[in-house]
């Protein structure tokens, strides 16, 4: 009896040790304003007199505050408590949201998304740094980060674009952004609960050993070459399905739900089979399939096919980021908030670079182009994993999960 209760008591503790089980639902609930924002803020925007250029004011000052915080935040989450961070970054954006369902003006829509980004930067970076930081199930625990963001996104933006489709944005917007400035208090309390604290380690403030820097240099390109690729492709798809098939918005939408769905369930699973057999199998095959399917969407002819394209992008995405962030999870130590600022600074950076080559290239060469270069940078991106991270290659560093 007693051997039985003792195997008892250590499964349940395995099960609550398990990363991303804390951060998880404050993650979902902080990442339901990303399905709806993206194309509710432009249009509130123009109904408020904005014109294009003040619309693209607000999210570069969005992405251009992203880029000076998450460094500077990482660097001072190491040598504090990362639950706080996180619980502040949720109380920052339920502030900003409250202050978008009360903006009136354009100038109020400039500070709401300053505030926003200040509080992505502190959530994003505090949790990848919490998952990081633990010893065991590091992969499956950024798998499931990544489907709790994809799954608040969907969750978020159903009701949303009800709402907007039985009244309309001008009249659903205030009630739509309290909703989610609700949404995140609710993940605020549930990250100061559910979150274990965090005191600061000692071995923060000394540098990475040169060989480990050496490894995250090679491992910020790679994340560059990666975001870069999907920055170009995902707003010139948009536009392609609007021209070639002539698709409304609606359709549009209705045509990534599937590819959501994937997004939303399939992480966690690519996390745990990286636990299993190594970040580098996962992050080449993932790589290559999302490569496959850029190359070949500007060739689709069918609605239909297009969407299967679009599904395996999702499932090569699925396999390959929480692969990616294992491996960069393996070398930063105590260092975790440092790392993944500067992580998630750089795919920040390619992601917004990424938009102006991608649609350069659809008006001035031809719209396959963007298309083609994206799956180049794939390939090459998996062709430099396997030189620097595969399994033939040793090194006296300790990344974790390469070639287990």
């Amino acid at each position: 009896m007693r051997r039985r209760r003792r195997r008892v008591t250590e499964e349940i503790a395995m099960e609550v040790s398990k990363p991303g089980k804390g951060p998880f639902l404050a993650m979902m609930l902080a990442c339901l304003p990303n399905g709806v924002m993206s194309f509710a803020l432009p249009l509130y925007a123009h109904a408020l007199g904005a014109s294009a250029v003040q619309v693209g004011i607000c999210f570069t000052l969005a992405s251009m505050t992203q880029l000076l915080c998450r460094p500077a935040v990482g660097w001072w989450m190491d040598r504090g408590d990362k639950r706080l961070f996180l619980v502040l970054g949720c109380v920052l954006q339920g502030l900003a949201f409250w202050s978008y369902a009360a903006s009136r003006e354009v100038s109020m829509l400039y500070l709401s998304a300053v505030v926003a980004a200040v509080a992505n930067s502190l959530v994003w970076t505090a949790a990848l740094a919490l998952v990081a930081g633990r010893d065991r199930h590091v992969g499956e625990g950024m798998g499931r980060l990544e489907s709790a963001s994809a799954r608040g996104a969907l969750i978020g933006a159903i009701p949303a674009f009800n709402a907007v489709g039985m009244f309309s944005l001008e009249r659903s917007w205030s009630f739509i952004m309290a909703a989610f400035a609700v949404g995140a208090v609710v993940a605020a309390l549930a990250a100061w609960r559910m979150v274990p604290r965090t005191p600061p380690d000692p071995h923060a403030a000394m540098p990475l050993p040169v060989p480990d820097r050496r490894c995250l240099y090679r491992l910020l390109l790679l994340a560059l070459l990666t975001a870069l690729a999907g920055g170009m492709v995902l707003p010139v798809l948009v536009l392609f399905l609007s021209e070639r098939f002539g698709a409304p918005s609606s359709t549009i939408a209705a045509a990534y739900v599937p590819a959501a769905l994937v997004l939303s369930i399939l992480p966690a699973y690519a996390g745990r089979l990286v636990d299993r057999v190594g970040s580098t199998g996962p992050l080449v095959a993932g790589l290559g399939l999302m490569a496959v399917a850029m190359l070949l969407m500007p060739w689709m002819t069918h609605l239909s096919w297009l969407i299967a394209l679009w599904v395996a992008e999702a499932c090569g995405l699925a396999l390959a980021v929480p692969a990616e962030r294992k491996l960069v999870a393996g070398i930063c130590g105590a260092r975790g908030g440092t790392v993944f600022g500067l992580y998630a600074t750089v795919a920040n950076a390619a992601t917004a670079v990424g938009p102006l080559v991608g649609g350069a290239a659809y008006q001035y060469l031809d719209h396959r182009a963007p298309f083609a270069v994206a799956a180049a940078l794939l390939v090459l991106t998996a062709g430099l994993y396997l030189r620097w991270f595969g399994a033939g290659v040793h090194r006296s560093v300790g990344v974790a999960g390469v070639a287990s």
